[in-house]
């Protein structure tokens, strides 16, 4: 089972998490709702387990909030291999999650079902998927789900019938330093197209960067190679990726209001403190492009769009953050020096 308990039981220096992000396109709303373990053996304030829950409209950059309440390794019902995982009141299982919690001035609250995608997706290819494993690992046990409910923040409910989203469960000894990560599971003009994207930062090793559309067929650009050819940009409000490969290349820019992204402060297993800069209500651009030879033109054979149905978030570690406004606690703006790829050759 993708979503089965990773964690041995043991102490020593470990993360998991559990995470759904939820678009609804009719409000141009999202929830952000993630459930973690980190290190439960541990008795430092930032060991144990957490919820974390996040709000964002498009186009309204004041209504979004962040937050996160820990809780002691004592909280946590997390048995080793098992489907269902328990913090404080909340619940994880098959097919469904409840929970709640208060904290900063806002009180949330969730009780939701969804439907199971067909298969898992995996940002590693299966060479390096089993060399990492214990390492650190990353899978999309639903890619594209469909969920049912009523989540409450603040005084207001929502009810979601048939809202699209996703879900994600990741977890190792280790962690990545930084990273750029997007994903879209709801296109205006490919309603069955699922796009996501990683590039994770640890040195000394060079970065990688994991590129994959399913669109009918799929364009996976996750071995090894490719995640060493693929690019990968953030500047203020904008992510690029680029994937080449001889005879397909995939072109890919998601943009946000910088003010609207939303602010979480990390720890790794070893207690290196990071932020996390999300915007789940992002707009996408994807284009694929195709030629016959090597050495032909590209030529465009599918272009989707998104608009507030996108996910797009990087993560910079603390000593970094100055690039990234951390005086401001959850609105900030983004403006790393970085160089801007090149285009295709059309």
């Amino acid at each position: 089972m993708p979503n089965r308990v990773r964690w041995n039981g043991e102490a020593g220096p470990f993360y998991e998490v559990w995470y759904f992000i939820i678009q609804r396109p009719a409000t141009a709303e999202a929830f952000w709702i993630r459930y973690t373990l980190l290190n439960p053996r541990d008795d430092r304030p930032e060991a144990g387990g957490g919820l974390w829950f996040a709000y964002a409209r498009r186009g309204d950059p004041d209504a979004g909030f962040a937050i996160h309440k820990r809780y002691p390794g004592s909280a946590l019902k997390a048995v080793p291999g098992a489907v269902d995982l328990g913090i404080g009141e909340a619940r994880l299982g098959p097919r469904r999650l409840k929970g709640g919690f208060e904290t900063d001035g806002h009180a949330v609250s969730w009780d939701l079902t969804y439907e199971e995608s067909p298969a898992p997706h995996y940002y590693f290819g299966p060479l390096l998927r089993g060399a990492m494993e214990n390492r650190t690992s990353v899978t999309l046990p639903n890619p594209r789900a469909f969920f049912r409910g009523r989540v409450c923040f603040d005084g207001r409910e929502a009810t979601l019938d048939g809202d699209v989203g996703h879900q994600a469960h990741h977890w190792g000894r280790e962690r990545a330093r930084g990273w750029r990560w997007a994903h879209c599971a709801f296109f205006q003009d490919g309603h069955e197209a699922v796009f996501e994207a990683l590039a994770a930062d640890k040195p000394p090793l060079p970065t990688l960067t994991f590129l994959r559309l399913a669109d009918g067929g799929s364009v996976d650009r996750t071995s090894l190679l490719a995640a060493l050819r693929n690019r990968a940009e953030v500047e203020s409000g904008v992510w690029r990726f680029v994937g080449n490969g001889l005879r397909q290349r995939l072109e890919v820019e998601l943009t946000c209001d910088p003010r609207a992204l939303l602010r979480f402060a990390y720890h790794s297993p070893r207690y290196e403190l990071s932020y996390c800069y999300n915007s789940p209500v992002a707009d996408a651009r994807v284009r694929l492009y195709r030629r016959s030879s090597p050495f032909a033109s590209w030529v465009l054979a599918r272009e989707l769009r998104a608009e507030g149905t996108a996910n797009a978030e990087i993560v910079v570690p603390a000593e970094e953050d100055r690039l990234y406004g951390s005086n401001q606690p959850s609105a900030v703006s983004t403006q790393p020096e970085e160089k801007r790829l090149p285009p295709a050759d059309r």
